[in-house]
């Protein structure tokens, strides 16, 4: 491999390493962006190891000695998603292809690597969101259908406060002073509904006026 390849790989953000292949082979060559993505301080310190020594475990490592059989034998392996293993041992997510070449007169193996971590951060961080959003959806959709008859609910004993207190005036009877008090405790109640439906309403990401088809007879029906 001349140097003006090795400059060029040396400044791919893609890892590249190549080995041989023989069995048990070492890497022969490993680009700047390998050494990051396993954690190695100096290419020569990645170049002591053996390659599959970065397979996280021997599932993975039994797989990736199929492939390299399948791509030795002329087949095209596509691309792959491991789980490299890390100088400390921590395992990244990485989606791998792999070709056979000649390297400096020798049949051996490239491999390009590529890490998930921070897509696979971002999928994870999106079906977050996701859930959120639908679980917004959900306390809106729960928050409007709880306001309705809530809506009917405060103004029936508002209404019956009102007629209950003009009647005590004339009546002055205690029993119906007890009733007054347990219909405002019951809309005490009600108001502590409403301050929990707004908050459910407060997760959506709903705008709350957006406009929605209405039936204009039945919403006057109701109000009358």
């Amino acid at each position: 491999m001349g140097d003006s390849v090795r400059k060029l790989l040396d400044v791919l953000p893609f890892a590249v390493g190549i080995r041989g292949v023989e069995e048990p082979s070492r890497w022969r060559y490993v680009n700047a962006a390998m050494c990051r993505l396993l954690d190695h301080e100096t290419p020569e310190a990645l170049l002591a190891s053996v390659p599959f020594d970065v397979i996280a475990d021997d599932a993975l490592r039994a797989e990736a000695m199929n492939r390299r059989r399948r791509l030795l034998a002329g087949d095209d392996i596509g691309f792959h998603i491991v789980r490299w293993r890390k100088r400390d041992g921590t395992a990244v997510p990485t989606e791998i292809t792999a070709a056979v070449i000649d390297f400096e007169g020798e049949r051996s193996i490239m491999i390009v690597g590529r890490d998930l971590t921070e897509r696979t951060n971002l999928r994870e961080r999106l079906a977050i969101a996701e859930r959120m959003a639908s679980l917004g959806t959900l306390a809106s959709g729960v928050a409007h259908e709880i306001n309705n008859p809530l809506t009917y609910l405060l103004l029936g004993l508002e209404q019956t406060s009102r007629e209950l207190r003009a009647l005590a005036n004339e009546l002055r009877d205690e029993r119906v002073d007890a009733l007054i008090s347990q219909i405002d405790t019951a809309r005490e109640g009600g108001e502590r509904i409403k301050a929990i439906s707004r908050s459910l309403k407060a997760m959506s990401k709903v705008e709350e006026d957006e406009r929605v088809p209405l039936e204009v007879p039945a919403v006057l029906a109701r109000a009358v």
